[in-house]
């Protein structure tokens, strides 16, 4: 699901990858790229608000990755 996001990310589709990073963090919240991928897509859709959240609470539960 992972490729699936960063796919539609680099095609341009960023509802379509924000759709599938929603549902990888709902199947594997373990996986903080999921949670990146979301971030910039809703940043580049222009919910910058809905970006930062989604930076921060990556951040909160991944501060080692970033």
């Amino acid at each position: 699901m992972l490729f699936v996001a960063a796919a539609h990310f680099y095609a341009g589709d960023f509802q379509a990858a924000l759709d599938a990073a929603d549902r990888l963090i709902r199947f594997r919240p373990d996986k903080s790229n999921a949670y990146r991928f979301k971030a910039a897509a809703l940043a580049h859709l222009g919910r910058i608000e809905e970006a930062n959240e989604a930076l921060n609470m990556a951040y909160q539960v991944f501060a080692a990755d970033f």
